[in-house]
């Protein structure tokens, strides 16, 4: 820091000093600056008539002990009494060290031109702390992407332009065909199609395709496919969605379970085989009815062809009627 002040500090001797002593005792040390270091202050001895004066410099203090360097600002060293005054004055080479060490930051302000004004400390406040400009273009790049409504051409659009042909045509041909669709050139009835309504207008253009929500009149036979069963664990499992017409040839006695999917309306027949060499029993689901109530029991002959027709009357009861023995 370097010279230090205080207001009114004054203290006596507490013992004579030679006029080449650094070392002096004083009565009261607490009103000096506190020195030591760089830091140090000058004080003035002088004899109680007045008559001698003398400046040092205080170097250090401990306790009521000044360290001093003698003959200080042109004055000599002398000898002093018990009772001679110290006293922290304002003196000349205390002034001159304290400009001197306001000169550098004099200098700095002298060659400043511009002054620090209230938008400076504003502007400085608003920059956040261990701001860099140092950042990659991938940082800022990723900065401005990131952005809400940035409005930048991305990576993603790159890559999206360069996915599509140099002077790409959605009218050309080539490009059509490859996407699996036609061109207006290539439908004969063009105006048909364009006016083409599917579910109302079907029929005028096929007056053989039938519609399910009204009469159709065949000209030609129309049949089903059959679908195998098979029983597993003495059961034969009935998918009512698979089919109207089912068939199964005996391996195991067993139960036709009550089917799946069952919906009133659908009809068709059960073809049964009986077992070749060693006849097999068929029990029935509860939703299978029959006449009088009693199921029927199938031929016991070996390879016996028995039918039951059935229609579903609602989702738990499917009436069957039973033929047995036709071959």
């Amino acid at each position: 820091m370097g010279v230090l002040f205080s207001n009114n500090a004054a203290t006596t001797l507490a013992s004579g000093c030679t006029n080449v002593a650094t070392s002096l005792s004083v009565v009261d040390a607490s009103e000096f600056p506190s020195v030591g270091g760089a830091d140090y202050c000058y004080l003035t001895l002088a004899s109680a008539s007045g008559a001698d004066i003398e400046i040092i410099k205080c170097t250090a203090i401990s306790g009521t002990t000044l360290t001093v360097v003698r003959g200080q600002d042109s004055t000599s060293g002398t000898a002093f009494i018990t009772g001679d005054r110290v006293e922290l004055r304002v003196v000349n080479i205390g002034l001159t060290d304290a400009l001197a060490e306001r000169q550098p930051l004099d200098s700095v302000l002298t060659n400043t031109t511009a002054s620090f004004t209230t938008a400076d400390e504003t502007k400085l406040d608003g920059i956040e702390a261990l701001a860099t400009v140092d950042q990659t273009d991938a940082e800022i790049r990723t900065a401005v992407e990131a952005a809400t409504d940035s409005n930048v051409f991305t990576d993603a659009d790159h890559t999206k332009l360069n996915a599509i042909e140099a002077l790409a045509d959605v009218t050309d041909v080539t490009n059509v065909t490859a996407a699996g669709a036609l061109m207006d050139s290539e439908i004969a009835n063009l105006a048909d199609v364009k006016a083409f309504a599917f579910g109302s207008t079907v029929q005028a253009y096929d007056a053989d395709t039938t519609k399910n929500d009204v009469n159709n009149t065949f000209t030609k036979s129309q049949r089903g496919s059959i679908t195998a069963l098979t029983s597993t664990a003495a059961s034969i499992a009935v998918d009512l969605a698979n089919n109207n017409h089912f068939s199964h040839t005996f391996t195991e006695n067993t139960t036709l379970a009550n089917p799946s999917n069952i919906v009133a309306g659908q009809c068709g027949s059960f073809l049964l085989t009986q077992h070749a060499s060693a006849p097999k029993t068929l029990a029935f689901g509860s939703y299978y009815k029959f006449p009088s109530g009693t199921a029927p029991t199938i031929t016991a002959t070996n390879s016996a062809e028995d039918r039951i027709d059935y229609i579903v009357r609602s989702t738990i009861k499917i009436e069957c009627v039973w033929t047995g023995a036709s071959s």
